[in-house]
This record gives structure tokens, C-alpha cells and sequence, in this order.
């Protein structure tokens, strides 16, 4: 608002609510506010605004302290200033459509411009426009203007000062500062003793504002829409406007402008006799029954009147109520329970100290009792714990519900199930363990379960619980309450009340009614506080009434709800970064709104630019859509609104042309694309020149730097060879090391494997020979003879060990004074004799040095494969059982050969790949292994 002093209003033709004020014009749909003022806006002449008329074209009429204005398509123009006609007092619209002016002289517009009207002579008061014209002047003088007659009213007393005339079915109504007149053929009769403020009509139906409030004058009759006192501190009202829901805008002297109308919520409090909070409801034949801080009250007809006083009950608080089925009343507070039979009340001392939250009574009779420290039932006689429910025992409950043979308990701390005294938790874990203030049963047999957090549950006959799929969820993450009445179910939580109809509570987006938002203590707004709950009876139905207990008295919602109206987005205007009225721009701001006077605050929007972004974008309650360095070319701005919670409204749209700049023309883009190919083929030209150069250059030196690599890798490959030759060859004797054996051994076994293929029908004894060959004493040689005797025994028997094998074996260097002997395709029974030749070729190396003590050699020698089902992989073995005997060579006196043989049903199930000599010594102990000394053919 431009300012807080209201001096008239108006509704235009688009439904948005023009506001004048002594510093601007204002228009407003509810959520954005459009102010008009004489800087931008020179037409006003001045920005107090006196009065302001909306003709049946749409057009507007507003006149200040220096001129009539017309508002039309968007633009003020002048249509007389003061000078000409006076100061304007008055503007009305006569049931043909023309506008007449009260100012110095009476005025009405032709269409074209002002005319003076012949057959009044003087100033004008104010007027009132109808079938007929009816005129105060500056002597309060009133006169009904009938073509070339005039009809003057006479006022059983002296002239009143006249403020403000309407006119209902050709009779006239006079607000004064006197009271209300009306016409009665020719004399005016006084209809109330308070002065009139302000007054307006609305069908057959005046309106008008007194020092007592706001009232309407229907038929014969009046009735109070408002009371001063229920207005707070919204004064010194000077105008009233009604709008065709029949609720009313009230203009100010020093508050602005409010909107009144009649909701289908209210609080029901002090005022009305009840105390500050309620927190438990019962329905009664004789009125609702409420438990609050203190004691129990009972209402009727919004009358409320305490009937149990807080002294009667333990605590004082009304925390639980039950009527139950012999007339007794129970009363749980929140430190015990009472009953009360035949007029007297009884406290129950089982539960004295206890907060009772809900009581149920069972279709056995018995009454259920769900309190702070857990479920107690009483039988007729006494009161102690449900049988089964020990385990709650401590823990607070606070909602029940009888299910035929199941008793739904909701507790602090998770719901449970309660069947023949047995107790078991909810299946659903989100259940498990959350806070159940409320539980409901359908009419249709499916339970509703409201958490304190986790929103609210569903089990249908035989299926398991499962939440809500609400679009949007609660306004809260819980609910407090809950009942069912005629297809829909009303919930309550802190937030206010809401509503799902039945048949589409298992829906996969249900709809969900915010019936009533709680927007605590907002100028200008409801301040209900609601809701209550934490138990049974904290939301009832009464009377075609929905009842809250609430933390001021309780909440009464009218069941009879309107129609909900799915609010229409409407786009206000397309402003440039300039704020100027362009739309041939490249970066935009899009005004949008919807026109709610009532709800504006809950209102979400989402829109799009189509094609520039064809997914909606959600902007909450923001109004402006703003778009940056949008192409050239034509686009289509959607916008769509939603109550909280509700769905999306239809769409409204908006079609916004953005011309291109030169550069982003087809000709500029074509007149570059024609420069650059030109400069891209002048640098191809240079480029093409100086690879060529290059080109030969490079391969000048590509030849010379592929020759000296070629040379290098050569060298390379000489070193590599040479290194790896090192590797595998004993530099003492030319023997090949162990390292050449774990490279070699794969190959002669992959040969040994396609050989066994190969030869599978045929019997072949042929086998890979492990001969493993240790010097005897050879530790003697060194000590006696020095190492480099020792050395040179052992490269003469290298040399000779070699001539003594064939070209297919392979001799290495095992470790020290040890050699292993490879030889492939080799016969056992050839083993001795192959043995032999080692033994002598061994003993003819210290002959031929010419030591005095005789060489020898202990051999172990043993077969691979070891049988056919040995693996043949499986060399590690064979060459530890080699070992094995050749340490039993050396037992057996040395300078001999020992060979073994393996149980074959042993080898079949024997699976690692490596043995100890120690199992060797046991399977020899057990008999599964022999070894034996072979004999000597030919013995050194």
C-alpha cells in the first residue's frame, strides 16, 4: 500500500481490487500489490486519490484533487481537471451505463467527453445514480431527478448532514450522521439512531458501517456481519466494498484495507465461556462434552457452561472422557481416573499419580484404560494390567482401538497388537518404534494409524501397513486425530485440519483438502490455535459440526464445506530488465498471480518457457519468473497454480517474441561464416608451405634417429640375452641353475601331457627321471684341501657328470655340492644302471685331480609321474621325494642310490602340492611308502 489512508475502492472488470489512498492508487489480486503515483504516471495530477468507479464497460474512473482520470487498456488519460468542473464529490453509474459526476455542477459522460447536466443549477454534494438520479446539495437538500421533473425527500427533522447514498428497488438509503433513512414515497424515515460511515449494496442487500460494526439490512431485518470488538484494532473505517461471495472490504483512516468473510472454521474460547485449553471431546444427548484445564465443560448452541469442576476430579484436567454403555462417566486426568455413577465420583486408586490418555470400553463391557505407565483394563470390580501386556508395563499409551479379536495399541514407542492375551509389535518397522497418538477403523473395516512424525498408515483386511502416498504430505510429518464422517477422513495435527475422501486413501496420488492452515498470530489473518491430541477423543463430529480440542477452547468446523476451487494463474505482464512493456528483448521478467483474496499466502506456482525449457520449473509462492540472454525467436511462457497440497490449476499462457540483433541475423551469420572460410583457407595456404618444408626435414631425421634405434635395440637385445644366459648358468661349473629349471620344466611337461595323449591306448613306461646327486665327505675336501680344491672338484665333475649324459638331458647345478639330473623318456628300470654311470662319472673326477682320497656320491632317484594317476603338473612333489631318498642314500652308508615307490590309492587322494620329510617318514612307517636301495651294476 502506498499509504494507510483508505479513501475509496473498487473492483475491476479482471476481479483485482483497486485501492485509492492520499498518496497513489493501488491494485491488488491478494498477493501482489501495483501502485500508481503522479512520477510515473503524470495523468493523476495528484497522488490523492478521492474517489474511484468502475464502469460497466470495465473502464475505471478515478478522480483527484486535480483531475478526472480514465484508466482504459493499460493508460491514464485526463478527461477534466479541477479548473473546469470543480472539486469531484461524487461518481455513480446509472442502470444504463453512464457515469455522472457530483462537483461544482452536475456532469455526466456522453461517451466522448463531460456534458453539464441543463436542469440542475449549483454544486452537488454527492449523487446516487439508478433508474433515476437523486442528488444532495450543500444543504443537505435531497432531489430525485425524473427526466424534466425533480421530487424533493423532506427529513422529519432538520436537514442531517448527508454522507453517502444507495439505492435498493428505486428506494433510496441515506447514511447520515444521524442514523440510517430511507425513502417512504416522499418523506425519508429514520431506520437506526448510530451515525453511518460508509455504505454500498450488493443485490437487495445494504451494507453499511456503524461505530458498532458492520451490518446488512435484509428485507425487514438486520443482521451483524462484524462487530467493532471482533475487528481489534482495525478503526476509524471510512469505506466498505462487497463482493459476490458476500464478503466485504473494509478501507481505514489509519490502517489500510482489510479483507472480512465468513469462514467455516472458528474458535470457540472465553468469550464463550470456555477455558484457555481443551484436550479431550465427548458427544452427549444434551451437548458436547470438553475436558480442559479445569474441569469439564458442556456447550450448547456455542455456549459453554462448567458442569464439573476441576476440585471433583484428580488434577483438575480433563484428559480422557467415556460415556460408557451403563451411563457411568469416566474422567482420566492427568494424575488418575474418576468415575462418576449416580452423581458421585469415585477416584480409581489403582491409577492414582497416572496420566490417563484414553479409555475404550470393550464389546464385553469392560473398560480399557491407557495411561503413562501402561494398559490396565477394569472388569466390573477392580482395575490391574491387561492380561499379556506386562511388556508395557512403564511405558506410556496413548491411543486404542477394538478390531473384533484384535485390540490395536498405540504407544509412545511403537503400535502393537494385542489377540487373546497375547501381545505382539507391528510387522511395519516405520510402526515399530514411532509415537501412535491416533488410531481409526473405517466403516469398510480398514484401520488408520496417525504417527507423531511418519505421517499416516494403512491396513487393509489382509493386507500389511503402508503409508499414505500423499503428493505433497502433510503440512506436519503426523497427525493427532483422526475420524471418518460422510466419505471423508479428517485429520488434525499442529498445523490445522485436513481431509482425504475414503475412496482414494490407497490411491497412488490421493487428493488431500487443507481444510484449515494454522497461521498462528499474522495481522490480519484467523488466529485459531489448533490442534490438540496424543489419545482418543480429541476429534469428534457433533451437531454437523467437526470439534478440535485446541490449546484456546476448541476448534468448530462447519462439515458442509464448499467446493474446493482450483486457483487460475493468470500472467500480469512481460517487463524488460528496464521495467519497460517490451517483449522484443533479451532478458525478461514475467509477472504472474493468481487472484485470491483469501488464501494468497499458500499459493505455489510453477511455469515454463516453451521450447527454451519444456520441464516445469517450481517457483513456491515467488511471482516473477526472470529469463537472461534468451535466443531471437517466438516462445510460450505456461504458469500453473496449486492451494498447499492441492492440484495444479489450469494453464494460463503467454506468447513473448524476441527479435534477434544484427548479429544473431542469418545475413551477418553468413557474411562471418563467408569471412572465416576465407581466413581459414589463407592459413591452409601458409600452413600446406611450411609443412611441406618441414615435411622433408623430418624425414631426413626420421630416418637417421630409426637407424640409431634400430642399432640401440640390437645392442639391447645382445645385452638382454647375455643377462638372462647369466641368470640361468652357474658361474663355477657352465651348468644351468635352478632358475633355468622353473623356466624349462613347464615345457617338458606340456610335451610329457601331449605325449600321454597321445600314446593313452598304448602302455608306456616312459617317464621324466629325477635323479638328484650329492658329493659324499665333500665338506672334508674343503677343510683339508682349501675351497678352491673344492671348486675345481666340483666343475671337473660337472664335466664329467655331462659326458656322462645324454643330449635330451638337462644337468644343473642344484645348490653346493649338489646336482640334479632331468631325464626325460627314461625307463625306471633303467635307473640303476643310469645311477651307475653318475656314480663313476663322479668318482673319475677326483681320480683324474689326482686327490688321494676317493670321490663318491650319494643319488636319489625317483620317477615323474610317479604312477599314471599322479599329476603330472605336480613336479614339486617328486622332486621332494628325490630329496627324500637321497638323504636316505646317505643313511644307508653313502656312494649309492635309493629310489622309492608311493601306495597309488595314496597318490589318487593326496592333493598338495608340497610334502615334508617328516610326512614321508610316517607314510614310510605306515607301509605306504617303500624305498629301497638300488643295486649297483657296476659299482665304482
Amino acid at each position: 500500500m502506498p499509504q494507510v489512508t483508505v479513501t475509496s475502492m473498487a473492483r475491476g472488470a479482471d476481479g483485482r481490487m483497486w485501492i485509492g489512498t492520499q498518496n497513489g492508487l493501488a491494485r491488488s489480486d491478494g498477493q501482489a500489490m501495483e501502485v500508481y503515483q503522479v512520477n510515473e504516471f503524470p495523468a493523476l495530477g495528484s497522488n490523492w486519490i478521492k474517489l474511484i468507479q468502475v464502469a460497466d464497460n470495465g473502464d475505471l474512473w478515478v478522480s483527484t484533487l486535480k483531475h478526472l482520470v480514465r484508466w482504459r487498456d493499460g493508460r491514464f488519460d485526463v478527461m477534466a481537471q479541477r479548473e473546469q468542473i470543480g472539486e469531484v464529490t461524487a461518481l455513480s453509474i446509472d442502470s444504463s451505463g453512464k457515469l455522472w459526476v457530483a462537483a461544482d455542477r452536475l456532469w455526466y459522460f456522453d461517451g466522448v467527453a463531460l456534458v453539464q447536466y441543463d436542469q440542475w443549477q449549483g454544486s452537488v454534494r454527492t449523487l446516487v445514480a439508478g433508474a433515476n438520479v437523486w442528488v444532495a446539495n450543500d444543504n443537505n437538500e435531497i432531489t430525485k431527478l425524473t427526466g424534466s421533473a425533480a421530487e424533493f425527500l423532506s427529513w422529519p427533522v432538520e436537514p442531517l448532514v448527508v454522507r453517502q447514498m444507495a439505492i435498493i428497488k428505486q428506494r433510496l438509503w441515506v447514511a447520515t450522521s444521524q442514523g440510517l433513512y430511507r425513502s417512504n414515497g416522499k418523506q425519508l424515515e429514520r431506520m437506526t439512531e448510530s451515525p453511518v460511515i460508509a455504505l454500498t449494496t450488493f443485490g437487495d442487500a445494504l451494507w453499511f458501517v456503524s461505530e458498532q460494526g458492520v451490518f446488512v439490512w435484509r428485507g425487514d431485518h438486520i443482521e451483524a456481519q462484524l462487530l467493532t470488538e471482533e475487528a481489534g484494532n482495525f478503526t476509524l473505517i471510512s469505506t466498505i466494498f462487497v463482493d459476490e461471495n458476500h464478503a466485504f472490504w473494509l478501507g481505514s483512516q489509519a490502517h489500510g484495507a482489510r479483507y472480512f468473510w465468513r469462514a467455516s472454521y472458528a474458535q470457540i474460547s472465553t468469550q464463550d465461556g470456555l477455558s484457555e485449553s481443551s484436550w479431550s471431546l465427548l458427544p452427549e444427548k444434551n451437548g458436547l462434552l470438553v475436558g480442559t484445564n479445569r474441569g469439564l465443560f458442556l456447550g450448547q448452541k456455542d455456549e459453554f457452561k462448567r458442569v464439573v469442576g476441576a476440585n471433583q476430579i484428580p488434577g483438575g484436567v480433563g484428559y480422557a472422557l467415556l460415556r460408557d454403555s451403563s451411563g457411568r462417566l469416566w474422567v482420566g486426568t492427568r494424575e488418575g481416573l474418576a468415575v462418576q455413577e449416580k452423581s458421585l465420583w469415585r477416584p480409581i486408586k489403582e491409577l492414582r499419580g497416572q496420566q490417563v490418555n484414553s479409555l475404550l470400553e470393550l464389546q464385553s463391557g469392560d473398560i480399557l484404560i491407557g495411561a503413562a505407565r501402561g494398559l490396565y483394563r477394569w472388569d466390573g470390580e477392580r482395575v490391574g494390567v491387561l492380561a499379556g501386556t506386562q511388556a508395557l508395563v512403564g511405558k506410556s499409551v496413548r491411543s486404542l482401538l477394538e478390531d473384533n479379536s484384535t485390540l490395536w495399541i498405540g504407544t509412545e514407542n511403537g503400535l502393537k497388537e494385542w489377540r487373546v492375551g497375547e501381545l505382539t509389535s507391528a510387522t511395519l518397522s516405520p510402526l515399530a518404534q514411532e509415537f501412535v497418538p491416533a488410531l481409526l477403523q473405517l466403516q469398510d473395516g480398514r484401520v488408520l494409524a496417525a504417527t507423531y512424525q511418519r505421517g499416516i498408515f494403512i491396513k487393509s483386511l489382509a493386507g500389511p501397513w503402508r503409508s499414505l502416498e500423499l503428493s505433497r504430505g502433510l503440512p506436519t510429518q503426523g497427525a493427532f486425530g483422526l475420524f471418518e464422517h460422510d466419505g471423508w477422513v479428517w485429520i488434525s495435527n499442529g498445523d490445522g485440519v485436513q481431509r482425504i475422501p475414503v475412496d482414494q486413501l490407497e490411491a497412488k496420488n490421493p487428493m488431500l483438502q487443507v481444510v484449515y492452515f494454522d497461521e498462528g498470530q499474522k495481522l490480519g489473518r484467523s488466529r485459531l490455535r489448533c490442534c490438540n491430541g496424543g489419545g482418543n477423543g480429541r476429534a469428534v463430529i457433533d451437531d454437523g459440526y467437526a470439534w478440535f480440542s485446541s490449546l484456546a477452547g476448541v476448534v468448530r468446523i462447519d462439515t458442509n464445506l464448499p467446493e474446493v476451487k482450483v486457483p487460475v494463474a493468470k500472467v500480469r505482464k512481460v517487463l524488460d530488465v528496464g521495467k519497460s512493456e517490451s517483449r522484443l528483448m533479451k532478458d525478461l521478467e514475467v509477472h504472474y498471480s493468481v487472484l485470491d483474496f483469501r488464501n494468497a499466502q499458500q499459493i505455489a506456482y510453477r511455469y515454463r518457457m516453451k521450447p527454451y525449457n519444456n520441464q516445469w520449473q517450481e517457483a513456491g509462492d515467488r511471482r516473477i519468473a526472470y529469463y537472461t540472454n534468451l535466443p531471437p525467436g517466438p516462445f510460450v511462457f505456461e504458469v500453473q497454480a496449486k492451494q498447499a497440497f492441492g492440484r495444479w490449476g489450469p494453464v494460463a499462457s503467454a506468447t513473448i517474441v524476441v527479435e534477434a540483433y544484427y548479429y544473431e541475423t542469418l545475413w551477418f551469420k553468413c557474411l562471418i561464416a563467408a569471412l572465416v572460410l576465407i581466413f581459414l583457407y589463407g592459413i591452409f595456404r601458409v600452413r600446406t608451405f611450411s609443412l611441406r618444408t618441414r615435411s622433408v626435414y623430418l624425414a631426413q631425421e626420421i630416418q637417421a634417429r630409426t637407424e640409431q634405434l634400430e642399432t640401440m635395440n640390437s645392442e639391447l637385445e645382445r645385452v638382454n640375452k647375455k643377462l638372462h644366459l647369466a641368470s640361468i648358468t652357474d658361474p663355477l661349473t657352465g651348468l644351468h641353475n635352478r632358475r633355468f629349471m622353473t623356466e624349462q620344466i613347464g615345457v617338458e611337461l606340456a610335451r610329457m601331457k601331449r605325449q600321454r595323449q597321445q600314446q593313452q591306448q598304448v602302455q608306456s613306461n616312459n617317464v621324466l627321471g629325477f635323479f638328484l646327486i650329492d658329493l659324499d665327505w665333500f665338506k672334508h675336501v674343503n677343510d683339508r684341501y682349501g675351497h678352491g680344491v673344492g671348486d675345481m672338484l666340483l666343475a671337473e665333475t660337472a664335466s664329467n657328470l655331462k659326458k656322462a649324459c645324454r643330449e635330451s638331458d638337462m644337468l644343473l647345478r642344484w645348490g653346493g655340492e649338489e646336482f640334479l639330473l632331468l631325464a626325460p623318456d627314461s625307463n625306471p628300470s633303467e635307473f640303476s644302471r643310469i645311477a651307475d654311470r653318475l656314480r663313476r662319472a663322479v668318482a673319475m673326477a677326483g681320480e683324474k685331480m689326482g686327490l688321494p682320497q676317493r670321490i663318491s656320491a650319494s643319488i636319489g632317484c625317483v620317477p615323474h609321474p610317479l604312477s599314471l594317476r599322479s599329476d603330472i603338473d605336480n613336479w614339486t612333489f617328486t622332486l621332494a621325494l628325490a630329496d627324500y631318498c637321497l638323504y636316505q642314500a646317505k643313511a644307508a652308508g653313502r656312494n649309492c642310490s635309493v629310489t622309492a615307490v608311493v601306495d597309488d590309492e595314496l597318490l589318487s587322494t593326496y592333493r598338495e602340492a608340497k610334502i615334508t620329510s617328516t610326512e614321508l617318514s610316517s607314510w614310510r612307517d605306515e607301509g605306504r611308502l617303500n624305498v629301497r636301495v638300488l643295486e649297483s651294476l657296476d659299482t665304482p
